[in-house]
């Protein structure tokens, strides 16, 4: 069996697979597993950074089922419940923390304890939590539930949620799980995700995060396949699948090697796949148009990393209401180098949805960040030592209502190619967990079938 793919998608079918009893070869174009997911080595200072900064949630069940496989969960940190700090220009601080209460009664105490913003918004922001836990327990009435089309920043509107609970809370969750602004992102993939992460347990709304590069997550992927039959090729992208019939008959490699298997899984981005379908037969024409839909319809993150001698402020995380960048983590860097010795920080500023800045130049967006944060973290005395600006055009795909209805699911017209990928039909935005649980839908599909 050959996954083409080695992101959360790819590694998470192949590893659920493998301990099915299958022999996998996973087969990934870059230089070292994790796709977006992943991280490279900086030119100047040879440290690794990440393509981009990604939160998990405890509920992401699926996600934390593959690290738990691969043996690295150990490499998160996750809260036992939700607590994000804020931070405003001249120094004024915040709070949601969510105390140790029985879920969701915790959620209704963290909120009540929110002193950013008027009472009433408060008790109103109930209603957003309680249509949530509705749609989880698929008991949502028609009032509370999206309707078809409905964006995110309707849907909250139609729920009474007034601006400061919105542009505190709701939205900048909103962007950093569906990479796009309110106005435009599908309200069902909102209120999915919060149907999830408010359903469970307390530690299912805490949030988790990698203490290292995010290639730590993954990069014992190849081993652990390798010491059950399979095997992880990093550098060798694939060119196009090859068809007998209806059937695939191998995947030809850049190189112009063939591989043969009995099955295959296409764990890549749209764009990707509609390359290697070239030449496919005409029974997979609805799955080329669907890709051709897909491939140009994404959105894009802008992260920029700053290295500093000791932290511009405490704590991993915090969210920024007022300026471009609304959130910034933080953490120490453990692969010490002669320029950035050991007890070097970086911090990451993230801007999701980053529509109009991919043409901006290096310097005019440093010359934001550093703004931003010199009036945010005024008393701050860490001084910068590199920057880098890492831009992702094509992120995630868009999380538009209309796209919704053509996600495709894992079985194609082929019965032996198979689907997995953020893209497909998770049910969830492009994130970690919608790419793990495409792998394991596509994991069960093919076990199935077999």
């Amino acid at each position: 069996m050959i996954v083409i793919g080695a992101g959360f998608a790819g590694l998470a079918c192949a590893t659920a697979l493998t301990e099915a009893g299958a022999r996998v070869q996973v087969l990934e174009a870059s230089g070292a597993p994790g796709g977006r997911a992943g991280s490279f080595r900086e030119p100047s200072t040879g440290q690794l950074v990440d393509v981009g900064q990604h939160l998990l949630v405890g509920a992401n069940r699926n996600a934390l089922r593959l690290l738990e496989r691969l043996g690295s969960r150990g490499r998160l940190t996750l809260q036992r419940s939700l607590d994000i700090p804020y931070a405003w220009p001249g120094g004024r601080r915040e709070r949601l923390s969510c105390p140790p209460l029985p879920s969701p009664l915790h959620l209704a105490a963290g909120l009540m304890r929110f002193g950013a913003v008027p009472v009433r918004e408060r008790l109103a922001a109930v209603r957003v939590g309680r249509a949530a836990r509705r749609l989880g327990r698929n008991s949502a009435s028609r009032a509370d539930a999206p309707r078809a089309g409905e964006t995110v920043s309707a849907w909250l509107g139609r729920l009474g949620q007034g601006a400061g609970m919105r542009r505190l809370l709701w939205e900048p969750l909103a962007v950093a799980a569906l990479n796009d602004t309110p106005e435009r992102a599908a309200a069902s993939l909102f209120a999915r995700v919060l149907a999830e992460t408010f359903t469970g347990g307390r530690a299912a709304s805490g949030l988790g995060w990698a203490r290292g590069p995010l290639r730590d997550l993954v990069d014992i992927a190849g081993l652990w396949l390798n010491a059950r039959g399979g095997a992880l090729y990093c550098s060798r992208p694939a060119e196009r699948l090859l068809f007998e019939g209806d059937h695939v008959r191998a995947v030809l490699l850049r190189d112009g090697t063939e591989l043969q298997a009995g099955s295959f899984v296409s764990a890549v981005p749209a764009r990707s796949l509609l390359h290697i379908l070239a030449g496919a037969p005409a029974a997979l024409s609805p799955l080329v148009e669907t890709c051709g839909r897909f491939a140009h319809r994404n959105t894009p993150v802008l992260s920029v990393y700053l290295w500093s001698d000791e932290p511009i402020f405490e704590g991993p995380l915090c969210a920024l209401p007022e300026g471009p960048f609304p959130w910034i983590f933080a953490r120490q860097l453990a692969d010490a180098t002669h320029e950035h010795p050991r007890g070097t920080w970086i911090q990451t500023l993230i801007l999701s949805g980053a529509r109009g800045w991919m043409e901006r130049t290096d310097a005019d967006v440093l010359q934001i960040a550093r703004r931003q944060l010199e009036s945010t973290f005024p008393g701050s005395t860490a001084r910068l030592r590199h920057a880098r600006v890492v831009r992702q055009p094509a992120a995630t795909f868009e999380p538009a209502p209309d796209l919704l209805a053509h996600r495709p699911p894992a079985a194609t017209a082929c019965a032996n190619l198979w689907l997995a990928g953020d893209w497909t039909d998770t049910g969830l935005p492009s994130t970690l967990e919608g790419a793990a649980r495409s792998g394991h839908t596509a994991a069960r599909a093919i076990l199935s079938a077999r």
